[in-house]
C-alpha cells in the first residue's frame, strides 16, 4: 500500500475574501456615518450591508486562523478512497473507489459518479441529489484551491482509481 498523497488548500483565497469583506464593511461604515442620525430604509440597508460584509469577513478571518493552526491536508488520496476534509465540520468526507463508477475532470473540479446503493462512502442522499440536479454527477470535489495543479490532482485520482478497479 502507498502513502497517501496529501494536497493542502491555498491560504490565499481565503485571505482576499477576509481583507475584501472587512474592507467593504470599514467604508460602508465610513462613508454613511453622517446619515444614521434619522432612521429611515435606506440607512437600514446600508446598516444591513456593513453587517454582512462585516460577517462574512470574520466568518474568513476565523477560518484562516483556524487553518494556520490546524495543520490539516485538504485531501488525502490513497489506493482505495479520497478523504476531503470539511473546515467547518472538522471532519473528513470519504469516496470509496468501490463507489465509484465514473471519474471525469470538469472545469476545476472531479466529478464521480456513484453506484445507487453506497457500501462505504459517507456522501448523503441530500447531497448527491444536490449534486444530480446541478451538475449531473453524484459528488463534486473541488480542487482549484488547492496548492498543486488540477492536471496532476485529476492524474493521481485517476491513476489509484485505474489502479484499484484492476
Amino acid at each position: 500500500m502507498k502513502q497517501p498523497v496529501e494536497i493542502y488548500e491555498k491560504k490565499s483565497q481565503l485571505f482576499r475574501i477576509a481583507l475584501v469583506g472587512l474592507g467593504l464593511a470599514a467604508l460602508s461604515v465610513y462613508t454613511n456615518i453622517d446619515d444614521y442620525q434619522q432612521l429611515t430604509t435606506e440607512v437600514v440597508l446600508k446598516g444591513l450591508t456593513s453587517f454582512l460584509c462585516a460577517i462574512g469577513g470574520i466568518l474568513a478571518l476565523v477560518r484562516l486562523l483556524l487553518d494556520l493552526f490546524r495543520k490539516e491536508a485538504q485531501l488525502l488520496i490513497y489506493d482505495n478512497r479520497i478523504e476531503m476534509y470539511n473546515a467547518w465540520r472538522n471532519r473528513f468526507s470519504v469516496i470509496h473507489f468501490s463507489d465509484v463508477v465514473i471519474i471525469e475532470k470538469g472545469n476545476k473540479k472531479i466529478n464521480f459518479k456513484l453506484n445507487p446503493v453506497l457500501k462505504k462512502s459517507d456522501v448523503s442522499r441530500r447531497v448527491r441529489k444536490w449534486n444530480k440536479e446541478i451538475s449531473g454527477f453524484d459528488f463534486t470535489l473541488p480542487i482549484s484551491e488547492l496548492n498543486m495543479e488540477d492536471e496532476k490532482i485529476f492524474q493521481i485520482v485517476e491513476d489509484r482509481f485505474n489502479a484499484y478497479k484492476k
